[in-house]
């Protein structure tokens, strides 16, 4: 049953509302007709009842399908809005204390919280968990960045025709930051867009985000980078073409996007913090 209903729900008749609505309503119809004027008709009791059971089948088949579409896009939407509400409420709260991390305990904890999402979008998340970096940070401020960052990577990643989509999630540290890159492979982030800062601006998503019919609040990146910031580090990005002879201006075809949040492995902190 779960196999023919992800079938249905792939189906163009399922995907768009108004047919998953006409075909409820319809087999709703058809069965109180069915139940109404078979007793009446010249068929054995046997054929109508068949008909009805086939129209109530069909009734609960695109019920369910319009259930798993609604589902998928509650996941979608589940991480955005938790941290444009943490993002809202930031300065209500009391100050974050800082506190000693193990980033790749952070890191699981958000591929943890992400794997419905991703494994809805058919994501496989791919962690290099190998040394450890610890750091003096805000464990929720860094969770959210985090999150923010993976669930974009999900979220734009296209699918690839042969294999399952995969995303790489790295630790590592420098003499001066820890950082957690995070690579995946599907909609390119404009050259422009980077270079301007205007990927990063509240509120704002980028020209190719709405590809595939993708939503979001266009506070992610923005809150990632105040948080990077907040640690006296950055949030870089790299998105060029998958394949080396592609033109860079060609957003037909898949780009390799790179996050990297950097924080400082000795954050100076204000006074007012301890």
């Amino acid at each position: 049953l779960s196999y023919l209903v992800d079938t249905l729900a792939t189906y163009r008749l399922f995907a768009k509302p108004q047919w998953r609505g006409l075909w409820l309503e319809g087999s709703v119809e058809i069965a109180a007709l069915l139940k109404r004027v078979g007793p009446r008709l010249e068929v054995r009791r046997a054929v109508y009842r068949s008909a009805i059971t086939a129209a109530e089948q069909i009734g609960r088949l695109t019920a369910l399908a319009t259930l798993k579409v609604a589902r998928s896009a509650i996941l979608a939407v589940d991480a955005p809005i938790a941290a444009l509400r943490e993002y809202v409420t930031s300065g209500k709260r009391p100050p974050e204390p800082r506190e000693r991390l193990c980033l790749q305990d952070v890191v699981r904890d958000a591929i943890r919280d992400l794997t419905p999402f991703a494994t809805l979008r058919k994501v496989r998340i791919e962690f290099d968990e190998l040394g450890l970096v610890y750091i003096e940070a805000k464990r929720g401020a860094v969770g959210r960045a985090i999150v923010n960052v993976l669930h974009n990577a999900i979220k734009y990643s296209w699918q690839r025709e042969n294999d399952r989509t995969a995303i790489q999630v790295a630790v590592r540290a420098d003499h001066q930051f820890a950082i957690v890159s995070v690579e995946n492979w599907g909609v390119p982030i404009p050259k422009d867009e980077i270079e301007t800062g205007l990927v990063f601006e509240l509120g704002y998503r980028g020209r190719l985000a709405s590809d595939g019919g993708r939503v979001g609040t266009g506070v992610g990146l923005s809150d990632s980078l105040r948080v990077a910031h907040d640690h006296d580090g950055s949030l870089e990005i790299q998105s060029k073409p998958a394949q080396a002879q592609q033109s860079q201006t060609d957003y037909h075809q898949p780009f390799v996007t790179i996050v990297s949040l950097r924080l400082a492995l000795r954050p100076h902190v204000a006074a007012e913090e301890w």
